[in-house]
């Protein structure tokens, strides 16, 4: 599995209604029914399986969709490297 289809895996996994869709541009809140709390998660969840420094709080809440979830770990990972 490479690593967009993880991140998604976890988001769907997570996701409080995952009957929709899980592409790109499926939005967290509106399309899959993520809060605060289920933001907070998937957060844990993304840091716990890529081994990523700790996400703030306020990076999460501006999170909108998949395609940004997928940017973020991409983005943290290359900082890491």
């Amino acid at each position: 599995m490479d690593r967009v289809e993880r991140v998604r895996a976890i988001v769907m996994e997570i996701a409080p209604d995952a009957s929709g869709d899980c592409g790109p541009d499926a939005r967290l809140v509106d399309d899959m029914g993520y809060d605060s709390v289920a933001l907070l998660e998937l957060v844990f969840a993304l840091e716990e399986e890529f081994e990523l420094d700790p996400i703030l709080a306020e990076d999460a809440r501006s999170i909108l969709t998949v395609k940004q979830v997928e940017s973020l770990v991409e983005i943290r990972l290359e900082r890491r490297d």
